[in-house]
């Protein structure tokens, strides 16, 4: 027979949806009080849908205006061929 599971507290990961939201809710917030803000991204392991126990969130916010133009590697900013 197993013995008795602890009787202290346990602790759970959030999923990757609920992180997910808990970033949008909070960019959402953001944009309300930062007109200059235009945009949030998020890349790694849960812009992939691939997240799990430990995963780190990566997110990317552009400043106002960059587009970077065609072509535009939005992480190192500029053009690449």
């Amino acid at each position: 027979m197993p013995p008795p599971s602890s009787s202290g507290p346990v602790l759970r990961w959030p999923s990757s949806a609920e992180v997910l939201e808990q970033a949008h809710q909070w960019a959402q917030r953001q944009a309300a009080g930062h007109a200059e803000l235009e945009a949030v991204g998020v890349f790694g392991s849960y812009g992939r849908d691939d997240a799990g126990v430990g995963s780190l969130q990566e997110w990317l916010i552009p400043p106002a205006g960059a587009d970077g133009g065609a072509g535009a590697d939005p992480v190192k900013g500029g053009n690449h061929r």
